[in-house]
């Protein structure tokens, strides 16, 4: 028998009583001894809840802004326009818009004696670059129905890129101009596609969804490859308010698609 007043001395003195009772208390109390041994551990973790130490509650991941290319060449600034439509679409969505165009072959003497638009802020590219965005958008004028050599040749450089697949997965599309509205606008935006095709990536046009392209109450460029402008022989026509809208259309789609890939 033990008689010094403590939960335990009752547990021990009763079991002579009634042995069934006794083991229901035999119960609580190793509870209770459990619990309170465990009290210390269990305010630590309540405190670390609340506090939102990384041990107890994941950090939130931030998602990652997709990131958008537009590449352009413009002899004489209409395709340098729709670029920047086309950048003004991609952050409608809340992607991030560079314009960038590739570099000037035709020389300095002979671009001006054209006159060309040689004050164009953008920076221009590097090959190297092009894995850093999640899609890339090419703009270029059509020469006699296929691209123009400055774009061409820019492509013909990212052997490497292709040989890692440093672009596959990432969106493609490409926009376009041409002098009258049979000068070869669809030809110069397919000529693309293969290009894209051979680096692994996505192609993403113009849809139907964009009905601006649709009726012939006016003179426009667009079709489902791409968004495209009609300069005129003589480079006097710029993009009308519809191409404009089209090539911003078409950016926000492509941002669109390229941030679901990338996700």
């Amino acid at each position: 028998m033990v008689d010094d007043g403590s939960e335990r001395s009752l547990i021990v003195n009763s079991a002579y009583a009634n042995p069934r009772l006794a083991a229901d208390r035999s119960v609580r109390y190793l509870f209770v001894i459990r619990f309170y041994r465990s009290k210390p551990m269990i305010i630590e973790f309540l405190k670390k809840l609340v506090a939102g130490t990384p041990e107890t509650v994941p950090a939130k991941e931030t998602k990652r802004m997709t990131k958008v290319l537009v590449l352009y060449y413009s002899s004489y600034g209409h395709i340098e326009k729709m670029a920047y439509a086309v950048a003004e679409g991609v952050k409608s969505t809340g992607a991030e818009a560079v314009v960038k165009r590739v570099p000037e072959l035709v020389p300095e003497e002979v671009a001006k004696s054209s006159h060309f638009k040689l004050d164009q802020p953008a920076p221009v590219a590097t090959v190297d670059e092009l894995a850093d965005y999640d899609a890339i958008i090419v703009g270029a004028g059509t020469r006699f129905g296929t691209v123009a050599s400055q774009m061409r040749n820019f492509w013909d450089q990212t052997g490497g890129l292709w040989f890692s697949g440093k672009l596959v997965g990432k969106v493609g599309s490409a926009f376009t101009s041409s002098a009258t509205q049979h000068g070869g606008q669809e030809s110069t935006i397919l000529g693309f596609i293969p290009t894209f095709l051979h680096h692994g990536m996505a192609v993403v046009g113009l849809p139907y969804a964009f009905q601006g392209q649709m009726g012939v109450d006016e003179i426009k460029g667009g079709s489902p490859y791409g968004a495209s402008t009609i300069t005129d022989g003589d480079g006097s026509r710029q993009p009308s308010e519809i191409e404009l809208e089209a090539a911003r259309y078409q950016g926000a789609h492509v941002a669109k698609l390229a941030a679901k890939l990338s996700a």
